[in-house]
Order: structure tokens, then sequence, then C-alpha cells
């Protein structure tokens, strides 16, 4: 993932928190995982390795 990347995930969590809602992301794997990891995105996203388990944290 590269800087443009990681400004459309900044930029798109703004327009979520600021209207109310929650972005989480769903099993980023590979490049990506590592990205968020080393960037420290992992502390701002929320992040769910299972489908049904981010679904449910919404409930």
């Amino acid at each position: 993932m590269d800087s443009s990347g990681k400004g459309e995930l900044v930029s798109g969590f703004t327009l979520v928190v600021n209207n109310g809602g929650q972005l989480q992301l769903l099993n980023p794997v590979g490049r990506v995982r590592d990205e968020l990891q080393m960037s420290k995105f992992n502390t701002v996203f929320k992040i769910h390795k299972d489908e049904a388990a981010a679904i449910r944290s919404f409930q």
C-alpha cells in the first residue's frame, strides 16, 4: 500500500466518523497488513480477521 492508499483510508475514516459511523477493516493480508502495522494504522482502525465477528461488532 502506498501513501495514496493510506491517504484514502484516512479520508474515508474521517468522513465516516464525522458522520457518526464506523469504518473497520476485514482481514487485510500480506503487504497491506504489514503496511498497516508499520504505519501504526492498526491502532486507529478496528481490524477483524473473521467476517462474522466484524458484523457482530456493529450491533
